[in-house]
């Protein structure tokens, strides 16, 4: 049976890049963000959904999905965001589920979710660790990537407080320095985890 890690953190942490040094570091990784790119690929019933709950132009003329554009409107209307969770959530975590069992005899596999307690997929896993990063740092790295301070305050808005997940989480990924200093305590995780298996009965 798998050690279950559940990754998470909010927004403009580097869950996503964690996620990915983890992996390049021997973990197998479920990550719900690619997971929710498929449901919503062109010919998926949650395109149509989405179109039909949102509008067509949330289509682009070549039948993908606008993200920008739906990610303004949802991102300013809680309401919206519920209705756009009620069509993407319950497929994503079916897909979740069905690798989970196709990995379960790997010894570690790491989920990697945005909304690992919002959700409550924190219940599925063995323990969970959590990115940090100061609030400075992130504003910062979001701006560079074209977020303005409305964009940033409304996406967080949507997220249970960073402080909060560092409070239930097993473990605590300071990313607020160097990627060297990242990866150096993810491979610290991994060994501990590993010694705590060889422990296990």
């Amino acid at each position: 049976m798998s050690f279950i890690l559940g990754l998470t953190g909010t927004f403009g942490s580097g869950k996503t890049t964690a996620g990915g040094m983890l992996r390049e570091l021997g973990a197998e990784l479920i990550d719900a963000d690619e997971l929710a790119r498929q449901v919503v690929e062109p010919g998926e019933p949650a395109l149509a959904e989405i179109a039909a709950q949102f509008g067509a132009e949330m289509i682009r003329p070549d039948g993908a999905l606008d993200r920008r554009r739906l990610a303004d409107r949802v991102f300013a209307d809680r309401r919206a965001m519920a209705r756009l969770n009620q069509i993407i959530h319950p497929r994503v975590r079916e897909l979740e589920r069905k690798r989970l069992g196709e990995l379960a005899d790997r010894p570690l596999v790491v989920l990697d979710v945005p909304l690992l307690y919002e959700t409550g997929m924190d219940r599925m896993c063995t323990q969970v660790a959590v990115v940090r990063i100061t609030e400075n740092q992130r504003f910062a790295r979001l701006r560079r990537r074209g977020f303005n301070e409305q964009a940033i305050i409304a996406r967080l808005g949507m997220q249970m407080a960073q402080a909060r997940k560092v409070k239930l989480a097993d473990h605590v990924i300071d990313n607020s320095g160097s990627l060297d200093e990242t990866r150096n305590q993810l491979q610290r995780l991994l060994e501990e985890i590993r010694q705590t298996r060889m422990k296990a009965p």
